[in-house]
């Protein structure tokens, strides 16, 4: 069996879905002739949610090393009002990305842990992107090839495009990428819309080396869960967080008025919100709105087991993202669970998203564009109406929705590594 030296930055008992895609990775590659031996950052040390509970799922060995979070030292100083020196740290020294400082600790452990075992191929997922570095270190070094596994794109990316850094740190961070791209034998993307752009911005170091593997769900997650029974209130249900672009003020507009107007009654609404989220970001300018503020609940981050159990219990679920550069690019990783889940999705999303195209063939989701108020009330009115006739208006393509469970997925990354092996030999 291949031996493959699996760098993820975050990885359970770390919570949150950004771990999921790597943990199950982990948890299923060892039935298509891959050991993945994990490196992650030591979970004591980083202001991050925990799920204790992911842990039952590990069946690898995973190695941890000290990797300071300088979002601590963030917190302090934005406590005194030293914002614009955050950004300043931000944007020219902590680069690509605060986690930068958790190379010179990742090094040591790589020595250490070369030293044991005999590693026939490393993956490195992203962001964090400074973790892409280390793929380069250990070619150089140990002689041991790379491959990269995007969940974001890095240059291209969202979090690039809301809040662009200098032309010079953009012309550096190119550099950067291309070199890291032109070391690696394969490269993953998230979607076919990012590989389709990565492979535009570099379309001479990426032939022939370049897949796109989805997200997923894990079909033993929903195992034993409660069966779905209806309520007195239509249970709207979001999970994850919402931050930066992504505040919903457009949603809460759309119930707003459907209450003013007699199509909803209030008492006959409830929208659950789970996740690390600030109460005063996520309802806005309607913190003080009389509907809103009786029928919106924010909830604390959940473990993934009660998340899921939360997810298959709603009338509707949430999703949302807003309209914006690069939102075409957006495939939410808890879309997929929300498909497993079989119960009617709100999708409040670019139409012409990579996530759309993905959504639309499941048979339970409601589309609506995050640009139009009206589109998202005509949707929402949808299926009020429904859950208040107690009508099952949409039927779930289960052979569709099959296609993205996590072990299928799996055996596409086994063949992405396989290939990588070829080409190295």
């Amino acid at each position: 069996m291949n031996k493959l030296l699996y760098i993820s930055f975050l990885f359970p008992p770390v919570g949150g879905s950004g771990v999921q895609r790597s943990l199950k990775f982990a948890r299923h590659l060892p039935d298509f002739g891959w050991e993945p031996i994990v490196l992650c950052a030591d979970h004591r040390f980083l202001k991050q949610p925990k799920d204790y509970s992911l842990t039952s799922d590990i069946s690898c060995k995973v190695y941890s090393c000290f990797s300071p979070d300088i979002r601590w030292l963030y917190k302090l100083m934005w406590g005194l009002r030293l914002h614009k020196l955050v950004n300043i740290i931000n944007r020219s020294l902590m680069l690509p990305d605060p986690e930068v400082v958790f190379l010179p600790f990742a090094k040591l452990a790589i020595r250490k842990l070369l030293n044991t075992h005999k590693i026939d191929l490393v993956l490195i997922t992203a962001p964090p992107y400074s973790a892409l570095f280390l793929g380069a270190y250990i070619k150089k070094l140990f002689g041991i090839d790379y491959c990269i596994d995007y969940r974001d794109l890095w240059v291209l990316g969202v979090a690039r495009a809301d809040n662009p850094p200098s032309i010079k740190v953009q012309a550096l961070e190119y550099r950067w990428e291309a070199e890291i791209i032109a070391g690696a034998r394969q490269v993953v993307c998230v979607n076919s819309l990012m590989t389709t752009k990565l492979v535009t911005k570099y379309p001479n170091l990426l032939s022939g080396k370049v897949s796109g593997i989805t997200n997923g769900y894990d079909e033993a997650d929903f195992v034993d869960i409660p069966q779905y029974k209806r309520q007195t209130k239509m249970n709207v249900v979001f999970t994850g967080s919402l931050y930066d672009r992504f505040q919903p003020d457009i949603i809460w507009e759309a119930i707003s008025n459907l209450i003013d107007s007699g199509l909803i009654i209030r008492e006959h609404i409830s929208v659950n919100i789970y996740g690390n989220n600030n109460p005063a970001f996520v309802l806005g300018k309607y913190a003080i709105s009389e509907h809103i503020s009786q029928i919106v609940n924010i909830h604390p981050y959940l473990t993934h087991r009660i998340s899921i159990m939360r997810i298959c219990a709603a009338d509707a679920l949430l999703l949302f993202s807003p309209s914006g550069k690069h939102s075409e690019t957006d495939s939410h990783s808890k879309l997929f669970e929300y498909m497993r889940s079989y119960r009617p999705i709100l999708a409040v999303i670019n139409p012409d998203s990579i996530g759309a195209e993905i959504l639309k063939p499941c048979g339970t989701c409601v589309l609506a564009d995050s640009g139009s108020l009206s589109a998202i009330q005509d949707a929402l009115l949808q299926l009020y109406l429904a859950w208040k006739n107690d009508q099952q208006s949409l039927q779930p393509d289960y052979e569709y929705i099959a296609t993205y469970e996590r072990k299928a997925l799996t055996a596409k990354l086994a063949e992405v590594l396989d290939k990588a092996m070829v080409d190295k030999n």
